[in-house]
């Protein structure tokens, strides 16, 4: 009968050197001790070169404190932490597998070995460093927020970083009104961003300047200089008839553009975000009283909605063995639907208002070119208000929790309000 052998396994703790009443009282910092037992009564203590304080340690899990800690580099430290641990444990595993002899001696100089560099020092340099701070947040966030939200905080600090190397060097004192002044002028000028840009990114550093003042990295500061004020952006909605053409164009000799086209109508016929319409499978549809629905658990809003499968999404779907059509970058939709709308002859001029570089602009921009997969949303919400949908029934299925969010959705003119308005006959005329 064949056996396996089990590694005598160690077990790692950490401590500081100095007990917990003393650093308390005394606000001094102690080294970090890694304490190793392995065998009978056998223990090896091994100070690792780290040094931190009380209100630093978190002594139940044994690890820097990451919300409340004042060293901004702590989940670097408490994954070195984790790392020397389980190299340290693998070790001893091996040697014990290969039956040589282990103590002290030879496990110190596995230590030596695995702390060849020396932490300390980049602690405390990294103690007043903004930029590394707010890498460490923005790491940490990963995972918790969407990946789209992660990439607008990392495009927002790197515009920061570059102010701070050309203009003016940030540290976690510097979000004063002169400062945060000359950032606004720095984005509109040498950067030549929309007044929407803008505030997108102030609104990202603001959720890191937040998070450093509830960790006591940042003294007082008015938030209300991150207000930047926004403008309604020119949008785009395509009507029933246009929609209809696009279903309709032969896209077979060109199959990632079908996909982009089929996926984009989904999106159309469901009202939802891309990234619920775009990740739609078989899992997701469910049968109600004879009528077939995708089931969708709102990715952004966590709102969960129904929406039925009508007779143009059976009709997409048959093209994919009755199931959505598979998932697509976002990219790609977008650049085959500017492709799409000009084969179609999207031509119709649209009047554009807009701030860039600090400058209010009025000019012309083809239809066509406007086009994204956000617009599959407008035109749901639009072509079902044009016909005569209550706003109400339109939100259950749209996912909008306010009427004020879902207004921002409806792309018509004053002509085609007005139209709208007389077929609910309350004019006699």
């Amino acid at each position: 009968m064949k056996k396996i052998i089990k590694p005598q396994l160690g077990t790692v703790r950490y401590n500081l050197k100095e007990s917990k009443e003393t650093l308390k009282q005394s606000r001094k910092e102690s080294p970090i001790s890694l304490w190793f037992s392995y065998g009978k009564r056998q223990r090896l203590r091994y100070s690792i070169g780290i040094s931190v304080g009380y209100a630093d340690w978190d002594f139940e899990r044994q690890r820097v404190r990451r919300n409340r800690s004042l060293i901004i580099n702590s989940a670097t430290v408490n994954r070195y932490l984790d790392k020397l641990q389980n190299e340290l444990i693998r070790d001893h595993s091996e040697l014990v597998l290969e039956g040589k002899e282990v103590n002290n001696e030879v496990l110190r100089s596995i230590l030596d070995r695995l702390t060849n560099r020396n932490i300390e020092s980049e602690v405390k340099v990294i103690q007043d460093d903004f930029f590394v701070f707010a890498d460490e947040f923005i790491e940490e966030k990963r995972g918790s927020i969407e990946n789209v939200t992660l990439l607008l905080y990392k495009q927002s600090l790197k515009k920061l970083k570059l102010f701070s190397d050309s203009t003016t060097s940030i540290d976690f004192t510097s979000f004063t009104r002169p400062i945060l002044n000359d950032f606004k002028r720095f984005l509109e000028v040498e950067q030549g961003f929309k007044l929407n840009t803008i505030s997108k990114h102030f609104k990202s550093i603001k959720t890191i300047v937040l998070e450093g003042k509830r960790r006591g990295l940042i003294g007082d500061v008015d938030f209300r200089l991150f207000s930047i004020p926004t403008e309604e952006p020119t949008k785009i909605y395509l009507s029933e008839n246009e929609i209809c053409k696009m279903k309709d164009l032969d896209l077979s000799n060109d199959k990632t553009m079908e996909l982009a086209r089929d996926i984009f109508l989904v999106g159309c016929y469901t009202g939802q975000r891309i990234s619920d319409y775009n990740r739609l499978s078989g899992i997701d549809i469910v049968e109600k009283d004879g009528v077939h629905f995708f089931e969708i658990l709102q990715k952004k809003s966590g709102v969960k909605v129904n929406c039925p499968i009508t007779q143009e999404l059976k009709e997409i779907m048959h093209r994919y063995n009755n199931q959505p059509p598979p998932k697509l970058s976002d990219q790609k939709i977008n650049k085959y639907l500017k492709l799409i709308g000009r084969r179609l002859d999207m031509n119709e001029d649209v009047l554009c208002h807009d701030t860039k570089g600090g400058v209010k602009r009025t000019y012309i921009r083809p239809k066509w070119e406007m086009l994204e997969s956000h617009t599959a949303r407008r035109s749901f919400c639009t072509n079902m208000y044009l016909k005569g949908m209550s706003i109400q029934d339109i939100m259950h299925f749209s996912g909008h929790k306010t009427e004020k969010e879902f207004l921002k959705y409806i792309r018509i003119t004053s002509d085609e309000r007005t139209r709208h308005i007389l077929r609910q006959r309350f004019f006699n005329v």
